[in-house]
């Protein structure tokens, strides 16, 4: 089961940057959304998720 995040956290740790938004130009649905996941989860950790686990629910899509 994926961490839980209160809303705070979600928009401080997981909104994207004007210059962010900028590296996805090019990419489509589910690749778009992966870069977008492992960029941020990057930031945060310095590392990329292991598993899907490791991603908050709020963070991705149903």
């Amino acid at each position: 089961m994926a961490r839980v995040v209160d809303e705070e956290e979600l928009v401080g740790n997981w909104s994207l940057l004007d210059e962010e938004m900028q590296l996805l130009a090019g990419r489509r649905g589910p690749t778009k959304l992966g870069f977008a996941l492992m960029l941020k989860f990057h930031q945060l950790h310095g590392r990329f998720p292991r598993g899907r686990a490791e991603l908050p629910d709020c963070a991705t899509p149903g």
